[in-house]
């Protein structure tokens, strides 16, 4: 018997030494647009084999940050120029659920994306002016 209470005991000193951890609030979702030191953030959310929103427009100087929101399945994001002699100026590594990936626009066009893992026949992109 004495065994087991010392055994107790020592479970119970070495939880309090430990120290009891609380789980955060939950924090608010991300704004669309963000302010970053060198330019504004603009975020794509990746779900449900979407992109959301599908259409951007933004600025020259602005980033875009592709977010993984799936629960189970790794994403990409990957430039697919639309000229024969283009040539892919962004692609992620293949981002598993929660993972990011950002590319900053320094020039005016239209910039089709889409992983082409997952296709589905649309066809997002970011506009820059």
């Amino acid at each position: 018997m004495r065994p087991i209470i010392l055994l107790l005991l020592l479970l119970v000193c070495l939880a309090s030494a430990c120290g009891c951890t609380t789980q955060p609030a939950s924090q608010p979702a991300e704004p669309l647009t963000t302010k970053a030191v060198d330019g504004p953030v603009r975020i794509v959310s990746l779900k449900e084999s979407s992109y959301n929103p599908e259409m951007l427009y933004i600025t020259k100087g602005t980033t875009v940050t592709w977010v993984n929101e799936e629960s189970r399945m790794s994403r990409r994001v990957v430039h697919m120029p639309t000229e024969a002699t283009g040539r892919i100026l962004f692609e992620s590594k293949s981002l598993s659920p929660g993972e990011s990936y950002s590319y900053t626009f320094t020039v005016p066009g239209r910039y089709v994306y889409a992983d082409p893992q997952h296709g589905g026949g649309r066809s997002p992109f970011v506009e820059v002016t």
